[in-house]
């Protein structure tokens, strides 16, 4: 289940894009997916038992770890771990969870707009007069 929720705050890195109960039923489908990939990978090697399977668990929750931190998830995780130990909703003094300062954002330039080559919308003329007329008519209005 721990990499399950993982994968889904990797996907889904705000606290407020999925409530409590489709975030638990995402885990836990994420979860099982996980579980039978990694079954079906060992089992291609011929490696199926107790060790590469934790081995490979415990891999695949430190890349899932590793998404998190840089989707910037981790604000959600934080929310759920204070939420199921009761705990304040404080900035520990601990290392784990000592708030990092903001590195400041680079600007995004806008990208120039290029011009398209191709001619000028034609000037339509009366063959009779030479009239300039809009695109709709088909003869001289003088």
């Amino acid at each position: 289940m721990i990499p399950g929720f993982l994968f889904s705050v990797a996907l889904f890195p705000k606290a407020n894009e999925m409530d409590f109960w489709k975030r638990m039923g995402t885990s836990l489908a994420l979860g099982m997916m996980l579980v039978v990939y990694q079954v079906v990978v060992l089992a291609k090697f011929k490696s199926m038992t107790t060790g590469p399977f934790l081995a490979s668990v415990v891999v695949t929750t430190l890349g899932m770890s590793m998404a998190v931190y840089l989707r910037k998830g981790t604000e959600t995780v934080r929310a759920y771990v204070y939420g199921a130990l009761n705990l304040p909703k404080r900035v520990s003094s601990s290392p784990l969870f000592r708030k990092l300062p903001k590195l400041p954002r680079r600007e995004k330039k806008p990208a120039p707009k290029e011009k398209v080559p191709g001619m000028p919308p034609p000037k339509l003329r009366c063959p009779a007069c030479g009239h300039l007329n809009p695109a709709d008519m088909n003869f001289c209005t003088e």
